[in-house]
């Protein structure tokens, strides 16, 4: 079974107590931690022992994704000091020639997993498999597989063949879908909420919509959706979904 906590579900900045974007998946004994926005690494705190996380997933370097990797790894570093932690986590990301990627490859317990979108990673006993979305920078999402489920998050991206693909074969996707119907736009660094409900209600598949903008009434946002498809789920910080 996938246990799903909501860490963070802002875009941009966090604001009235909520992060930005950070999810821990569970699966049995293995703690993923996908993507580090501001503000998560103590929402993390609160569930699990970080060091006890097998891998954090990176999404793409906008920096409401990766800002608390740095404090993140000054925790681990003080638990090694002290003897508590040794070696490192694993952090899962596409190699780039970026000075934002360079600089956390360098932090020091965290061991670098690069990954393309054509070669599965084996973690414990899932299947971590990657494909590219449509964002201004390099995205990717992620779909983990085990035994009969999958799971997927899909992080930033407009609508695009790879998201479709991964919402239709997955129990449970997580996208970042802030827009209401009407500023939808091929240009937009995201999907409208509804776009993706659509999706979602051709396939049967179960949704949840996340990175909402702050300090936003968003109340029509979810109406829309709602009247469109009841098996939707705006993201909560500090709540769970299982499949």
């Amino acid at each position: 079974m996938f246990e799903l906590s909501i860490l963070g579900c802002n875009a941009l900045y966090p604001s009235n107590q909520i992060n930005t974007s950070g999810y821990l998946l569970t699966v049995a004994d293995t703690n993923i931690l996908l993507d580090a926005g501001s503000g998560v690494f103590a929402e993390l705190k609160k569930r699990v022992k970080p060091e006890s996380v097998s891998a954090v997933f990176i999404s793409h370097l906008h920096f409401d994704h990766i800002s608390d990797l740095g404090v993140y790894n000054y925790y681990l570093e003080f638990l090694a000091k002290k003897g508590l932690f040794f070696g490192k986590i694993k952090l899962i990301v596409k190699k780039s020639e970026s000075a934002v990627y360079q600089s956390i490859a360098g932090l020091n317990y965290f061991e670098i997993v690069n990954f393309d979108d054509e070669t599965p990673i084996l973690l414990d006993n899932l299947k971590l498999s990657f494909f590219k979305t449509v964002h201004p920078v390099e995205t990717y999402g992620v779909t983990v597989c085990y035994n009969d489920k999958v799971f997927t998050y899909a992080s930033d991206g407009n609508i695009c063949d790879n998201l479709e693909r991964a919402i239709k074969e997955s129990d449970l996707t997580v996208c970042h879908a802030p827009f209401k119907y009407e500023e939808r736009g091929e240009n937009k660094p995201h999907p409208s909420a509804l776009e993706v409900c659509k999706i979602a209600k051709k396939y049967g598949s179960k949704i949840v919509i996340s990175h909402l903008f702050p300090d936003c009434d968003n109340s029509a946002l979810k109406e829309e959706c709602f009247a469109e498809y009841d098996n939707c789920i705006f993201a909560v910080q500090g709540e769970k979904y299982s499949i």
